[in-house]
């Protein structure tokens, strides 16, 4: 798993692209960064949107809880014995698990992990700011309690102590803006809208 490294472009800064910015009142925006710079206070986003009237937006770090710079599923099946399990614990409560073969690449406003899913099928590069970061533990095991794939995205998650009603709201906007994209049909959208409104 050699991608953020590739990646750096030395001190904080880390080489990206499409990205989806999750802001720390649950909004989400994607766009395009040329580069993250973990050293700088904040970073510039050209809005992928272009139903909207925002072209590019300068967006400060305290504002974000995270930013995927990558998402991808890995080239080969990897060894996932020699890794380090770790768990991202979130200001608000939310518990992210993973996989490192790297240590986290550290910057004067946030940091850059690798995470590999538990069960080795995809990989996420994620740019984190410390204001949204409780801390990164690392793991002798894993708990009782597995990793699951979110039922609305279909993406893997560590389990959440309290699962904030606001994630849960902001599940449904996500579904909202899935099918007005129409990747996902009208009865698709009511299916996932119901699950999330039992969770509620």
């Amino acid at each position: 798993m050699d991608a953020l490294l590739g990646r750096e472009h030395g001190d904080g800064r880390v080489a990206c692209g499409e990205v989806v910015i999750r802001f720390a009142d649950d909004e989400l925006l994607e766009g395009r960064v040329e580069e993250l710079d973990l050293d700088a206070p904040d970073f510039e986003l050209e809005v992928r949107d272009h139903g909207t009237n925002n072209q590019r937006a300068i967006i400060p770090f305290p504002s974000v809880k995270r930013v995927t710079l990558e998402r991808r599923v890995p080239e080969q099946p990897l060894e996932l014995e020699g890794m380090q399990k770790v768990a991202l614990r979130f200001r608000d409560g939310e518990v992210v698990k993973g996989l490192m073969s790297a240590p986290p690449r550290r910057g004067r406003y946030g940091v850059a992990v690798e995470l590999l899913s538990p069960d080795g099928e995809e990989v996420e590069l994620l740019g984190i700011p410390y204001s949204s970061l409780k801390a990164v533990f690392y793991l002798k095991s894993w708990d009782s309690r597995p990793s699951e794939t979110l039922e609305v995205t279909g993406r893997w998650s560590g389990h959440r102590v309290d699962t904030p009603l606001v994630d849960l709201l902001g599940d449904i906007g996500r579904l909202a803006d899935l099918r007005d994209r129409s990747e996902i049909s009208e009865d698709e959208f009511q299916r996932r809208r119901r699950v999330i409104l039992d969770m509620i």
